[in-house]
């Protein structure tokens, strides 16, 4: 690993945004896909995926 890319996984405000951008781009995604139809269908052992049906 590069020590600049070192530097940033060593940074933990960095990473917060990080995750934080990526939650609000799956909101997005998921708002977009229900406005569409799709909705959570509980499958084997407790997982939830978003299908269009």
């Amino acid at each position: 690993m590069s020590e600049h890319n070192q530097q940033i996984a060593n940074n933990p405000k960095f990473l917060k945004r990080q995750a934080q951008e990526a939650l609000k781009a799956a909101k997005m995604l998921e708002r977009q896909h229900m406005a569409n139809g799709a909705v959570w269908v509980t499958g084997p052992n407790r997982s939830r995926v978003l299908s269009k049906q």
